[in-house]
C-alpha cells in the first residue's frame, strides 16, 4: 500500500509538472500569433541586423553567491516561468554603468540569451511581475528590485530611444518593437505605425488629449 501511495504521489507530482510546461509553452504560442496577428505590414528586418534574443538583467545584489543558472531559476520562477530555464542558450557578464547614478554600485548584472524570439517577447512581458518583488525576497539579502531589458542591435536602440522621446511629445502610447523594428501606436490597442527613420518620426501628427 505504501508503495502505491508513493507511486500515486509521484504520478500527481509528475502531472502538475506537465501542467505547468504546457503553461509556459502556450504563453510562447501567444506570443507568436501576437506577432504574426500584426500580418503583411510588418517590414522584414534589415539583412545585416542580427537578433541576439539577448536580455540584460540588473539589479541582483553583490552579495548573491549564486551561479547565473540558479539566479535566473529564481527569477523565472518569480515571473510564473517555472521551467523557463530549459530556453537559455547562454549567459554572459556584463558590467553596471553607474555613470548617471542609475545603476547602484553594490549590484552586478549579467546578460542571457533565449531560445528564440518569442521566448524574449514572453519573457520580457512578464517581467512586470518583478517590479512588486524585492531583491530581499529572492535572494534574502539586499534591496531594490531586479529588471530586465532587451538587448537590440545599435541602429534599433538609438531609433527606439527617439521614439521614446517623440511619444512622449506627442502623447502616444509607448513605443515596441517587432522584428527589429520600432513602431509607434497612438494608443495601446491602436493601429502600428512602422518607423524606419527620424524623418518618420517627425512626419507624425500629435494626438488630441
Amino acid at each position: 500500500m505504501e508503495g502505491q501511495e508513493s507511486r500515486s504521489n509521484q504520478h500527481t507530482s509528475d502531472i502538475a509538472q506537465i501542467r505547468d510546461e504546457v503553461t509556459e509553452v502556450q504563453g510562447s504560442l501567444q506570443s507568436i500569433l501576437t506577432s504574426r496577428q500584426l500580418g503583411p505590414s510588418v517590414p522584414q528586418a534589415s539583412p545585416h541586423l542580427s537578433d541576439t534574443c539577448e536580455i540584460l538583467l540588473t539589479g541582483l545584489p553583490g552579495d548573491v553567491d549564486l551561479s547565473e543558472e540558479e539566479v535566473l531559476g529564481r527569477v523565472f520562477t518569480a515571473m510564473g516561468l517555472k521551467h523557463y530555464h530549459k530556453f537559455v542558450a547562454h549567459t554572459r557578464p556584463r558590467e553596471p554603468k553607474n555613470s548617471r547614478g542609475t545603476t547602484p554600485a553594490n549590484t552586478k548584472a549579467f546578460v542571457f540569451a533565449l531560445s528564440s524570439q518569442s521566448t524574449r517577447d514572453h519573457c520580457v512581458k512578464s517581467s512586470f511581475k518583478l517590479a512588486s518583488i524585492g531583491v530581499n525576497t529572492l535572494f534574502g539579502v539586499g534591496d531594490g528590485t531586479i529588471r530586465l531589458r532587451p538587448l537590440w542591435p545599435c541602429e534599433v536602440f538609438n531609433l527606439l530611444n527617439k521614439a521614446y522621446e517623440a511619444a512622449h511629445k506627442l502623447n502616444y502610447a509607448q513605443p515596441i518593437v517587432k522584428n527589429l523594428t520600432v513602431f509607434m501606436r497612438e494608443t495601446l490597442g491602436a493601429k502600428l505605425i512602422p518607423i524606419q527613420t527620424e524623418r518618420d518620426l517627425q512626419s507624425l501628427k500629435p494626438r488630441q488629449k
